[in-house]
């Protein structure tokens, strides 16, 4: 065949892409382009945690500001909550004057309602049903019984009438203005709105369980523990263990059972915790 008759086949060709890839070839691009997905998603999964993570934090830094200005306007006092027959430390309403941006109620990885967490069941009387979860918030939207959220004031960190207090007067940090706020948490990654958490309250027997009430904060949202702003409107990630080893309450034991000093071992943890760190 002539050089000019195969100029025109191959041309004809490219013309009706007839010398494109194969079949072969193409699958060959789909496996090695699934495989580079495969090797890279958990990777991007990861940064995504750890973004939600950082903004979580940034969330609780401005929660700082917030109980900041408030103890600033009352004579350095934190607020005293909302009295019912008892103390019941509910600060998105004492604080919703100072803040106006209702997304940073909520940790980035618990936007979720609580009603899907329970099946639509939210609005009954029981706390298994009212309560959020490590990646559910307590509530959701102004219309909702309960406004929406994901974190929790420490109720010893408030400043109630001693004649209201749910606990012992002597017991609550009225003020940020102490010694050793580093180790006071003021609000924190939770399932529900507020705790009052002593020594002596045992760890979730199961993941997701809110009993007492440091399990309320005993979450494992941030790859093994909470994040949390103290007393000294410092933030960081306390591990799950970790959570009885803080100072609570002006009285709380900080070499409880649940410690190492206290004698606790790994094998007491429940089993979901097992894989998270002792300290």
């Amino acid at each position: 065949m002539p050089r000019n008759t195969l100029s025109r086949s191959k041309e004809k060709a490219i013309a009706t892409g007839l010398a494109g890839f194969t079949l072969i070839e193409l699958l060959v691009v789909i496996a090695i382009i699934a495989l580079l997905m495969a090797i890279l998603m958990p990777s991007l999964q990861r940064v995504k945690k750890q973004a939600q993570g950082v903004t979580c934090q940034s969330y609780l830094k401005q929660w700082g500001l917030i109980f900041a200005m408030y103890t600033q306007d009352n004579d350095g006092k934190f607020l005293a909550g909302y009295h019912h027959g008892g103390h019941v430390a509910q600060w998105h309403k004492a604080l919703k004057d100072i803040y106006l941006e209702k997304m940073i109620n909520f940790c980035p990885l618990a936007t979720r309602n609580r009603v899907e967490k329970n099946a639509g069941t939210a609005g009954t009387a029981t706390w298994s049903n009212v309560a959020g979860g490590t990646f559910y918030a307590w509530g959701q939207g102004s219309g909702a019984a309960y406004s929406g959220g994901s974190y929790a004031v420490n109720s010893w960190a408030t400043n109630p009438p001693d004649d209201l207090a749910s606990g012992p007067p002597e017991n609550f940090w009225r003020t940020p203005n102490i010694t050793g706020g580093a180790n006071v948490p003021l609000f924190t990654d939770s399932m529900w709105i507020d705790g009052w958490p002593t020594e002596h309250n045992t760890p979730p027997d199961y993941f997701d369980h809110m009993g007492n009430s440091m399990t309320r904060y005993c979450l494992d949202r941030h790859d093994g523990g909470t994040n949390t702003i103290f007393l000294d409107w410092s933030v960081r990630k306390i591990g799950c263990k970790e959570l009885w080893m803080l100072k609570w309450h002006k009285n709380f034991g900080t070499a409880n059972e649940w410690t190492r000093a206290g004698g606790v071992t790994h094998s007491d943890w429940p089993e979901w915790m097992s894989h998270l760190k002792d300290y």
